[in-house]
């Protein structure tokens, strides 16, 4: 029988406050995303615009930038791009999915297999101060017919670590 696995660490570096200015980041940035996925994904393609996205601080010069995307009965995805907050503003679409914490400095996706909410699945991404970092999915597996499921099993593990606040870069 082979040894257990460690899970690996993700050092976390919490995100600043945000900055007087970000909420016009917004207008600024909408030109230079590539808006093909939201075209082909979104259900609500006639509401894709600069008003439409959030944007949260990540670092002294990266902002996240979210898209909300495919809203159904009882699921909701987003579009998410990390982005310089000055030109070149360079906007990267990230594989995370779901809505920002940034008090935990994660991203979280949940999702119901059934309207009744017998089967859920989820998926957590942590900032690490570069990327955002796959650290958490679990599911129930099989869904069984009463609200709540029956158990959530783990899909993949990590264990999480707040790392020192990142000191501001030199221009």
């Amino acid at each position: 029988m082979l040894p257990p696995v460690p899970a690996p660490v993700v050092n976390v570096v919490k995100p600043p406050k945000a900055r007087p200015g970000d909420d016009a980041l917004a207008a600024r940035i909408f030109p230079s995303l590539d808006l093909g996925d939201a075209k082909e994904q979104c259900n609500n393609r006639d509401d894709i615009n600069a008003k439409a996205l959030t944007v949260s601080r990540l670092s002294d010069r990266k902002v996240l930038l979210s898209l909300g995307c495919g809203m159904g009965a009882y699921n909701y995805s987003s579009l998410l791009w990390i982005a310089n907050d000055k030109p070149p503003y360079a906007p990267v679409s990230i594989e995370a999915n779901g809505d920002f914490d940034e008090k935990e400095a994660s991203i979280t996706s949940a999702m119901k297999g059934r309207g009744i909410g017998d089967c859920w699945s989820s998926e957590t991404w942590h900032f690490n101060g570069k990327d955002f970092v796959r650290t958490g999915a679990v599911g129930d597996g099989m869904c069984r017919g009463f609200a709540g499921g029956a158990w959530s099993l783990p899909r993949y593990v990590s264990r999480v670590v707040s790392a020192p606040p990142a000191t501001p870069s030199k221009p």
